[in-house]
């Protein structure tokens, strides 16, 4: 009885991962990198 109601419960925490979520984590992660190299761009053009 333990074991299945374990079980039920992992299932609820399981990651789906698609094609479009994909897409969109790569593009927030490259829109975020791009902007903090914008950003110390500008910063370093006071040096």
């Amino acid at each position: 009885m333990g074991m299945t109601n374990a079980k039920k419960e992992t299932e609820g925490y399981a990651i789906r991962i698609t094609r479009r979520g994909v897409v969109v984590w790569g593009a927030l992660v490259f829109f975020i990198l791009a902007w903090m190299f914008v950003l110390g761009v500008l910063v370093g053009r006071g040096t």
